[in-house]
């Protein structure tokens, strides 16, 4: 189903109530994808409680950005994604980069294909003298063993 005045396409199902539009199912916008069971459409806005989102370069082999579970609001007209770990922090992928983190949310500039990550991790116990707060940044390249680095907001 095209929606949204062709920004986005719905693989799944919908349901029409007199009390709103529900779907469920795979929502595939450019350089991205969002998966529910369980998505609320409004005018020009979408909301699912749990999804799974992924942001790719240009096709759906190359996922630049992947996490699931997280509280998805996609705001069309202000071409904004915010998004909300659904536990106290979602664990999110860097495939291209080869690198993992947890955070707890981030928003996704759809005109830009950028994500600003945050989180309100503090440090480990013990390395309060430290001051760090952030996500822990983790390298999953095999010749990179060890490599991390703490950051309590990131860009892609």
């Amino acid at each position: 189903m095209v929606m949204y005045d062709d920004q986005a396409l719905l693989y799944g199902l919908t349901d029409l109530t007199p009390q709103g539009m529900t779907g469920a199912g795979l929502i595939d916008f450019r350089n991205a994808t969002l998966k529910s069971k369980l998505f609320q459409f409004e005018t020009m806005q979408l909301h699912a409680d749990t999804s799974d989102f992924r942001l790719t370069e240009g096709d759906t082999a190359s996922i630049a950005f992947k996490t699931d579970n997280v509280n998805a609001t996609v705001k069309l007209d202000e071409r904004i994604g915010e998004f909300v770990s659904n536990g106290s922090e979602t664990k999110v992928e860097f495939p291209v980069n080869q690198y993992i983190c947890y955070m707890d949310r981030f928003k996704w500039f759809m005109d830009q294909g950028d994500i600003a990550l945050e989180s309100d991790r503090k440090a480990a116990e013990g390395a309060e003298d430290l001051q760090l707060s952030g996500s822990n940044f983790i390298s999953i390249r095999p010749e990179q063993d060890s490599l991390h680095f703490m950051a309590p907001k990131a860009c892609l």
